[in-house]
């Protein structure tokens, strides 16, 4: 019987797994707050206020800032 409830927790990770690598990683930041970013960033906002503002790493800013 754990057995066969092994092989279903296997098989549903092996599916979250396949979303994970389609569909790639949930977006940090909303369309608004990409927005948001951009303008204050464009009116001289340190690179650093914005990481700690979103919580977000340096190149998550970067990224997000040349969508």
């Amino acid at each position: 019987m754990l057995g066969v409830i092994a092989q279903f927790e296997t098989e549903i990770r092996a599916e979250r797994q396949q979303e994970g690598i389609k569909f790639g990683p949930k977006r940090k930041l909303t369309a608004k707050q990409v927005t948001e970013l951009k303008k204050r960033r464009e009116q001289g906002e340190l690179i650093r206020a914005l990481m700690k503002d979103y919580r977000l790493s340096k190149s998550s800013v970067f990224a997000a800032w040349d969508v």
